[in-house]
Formats: C-alpha cells, sequence, structure tokens
C-alpha cells in the first residue's frame, strides 16, 4: 500500500513540476522585442537573451522554421552566447 502511495505523489509531483502556469504568449509582454515593418508575427529582438527564449518557445511549440530565424538573431545579437549556438543546432 506505501510503495502504490509513493508512486502516485511521485506521479502528481512530475505532473505538477510539467506545468508552468504561463500562457503561450508569456514573453510577449516582456517589452524586450517590437512588431516589425516585415508583416504581422514578424519580430525584432533588440535583447539576444530574449530573443533565444522566443527560440526556444518556437521550439517547444513545434514551429522549427521560425524558431530557427529567431535563434539566428540571437546569435547575431550576441555571438558568445552559446546556449543560442546550441540551440540553434539542435533546430
Amino acid at each position: 500500500m506505501r510503495i502504490a502511495i509513493i508512486f502516485i505523489l511521485l506521479f502528481c509531483l512530475l505532473a505538477l513540476a510539467g506545468c508552468s502556469g504561463a500562457g503561450p504568449n508569456a514573453n510577449a509582454a516582456n517589452g524586450s522585442a517590437a512588431d516589425s515593418p516585415n508583416g504581422p508575427g514578424s519580430t525584432v529582438f533588440t535583447d539576444a537573451n530574449a530573443a533565444l527564449a522566443e527560440g526556444n518557445r518556437l521550439l517547444d511549440i513545434g514551429e522549427t522554421d521560425r524558431a530557427i530565424d529567431v535563434l539566428q538573431e540571437a546569435v547575431r545579437l550576441d555571438p558568445d552566447l552559446a546556449e543560442a549556438d546550441f540551440q540553434l543546432g539542435i533546430a
């Protein structure tokens, strides 16, 4: 009986760990990006970390082509940001 309770608690903890509570546009209100004249949905980043976060979000939702563009922008903004290069390689 104890083992069943432990497994149930472990399952619940793992399920809760995967829930961030943030909506799909959680990064949109950070003020680091502005709408681009290139059309709706295009974003111009001025901060490499913001571009990296958006690229990661796009990868998570399966929008690989857009993620590649955003991650390339992050690398352009900060060539020393190794995480952006790594995520670009994954994409």
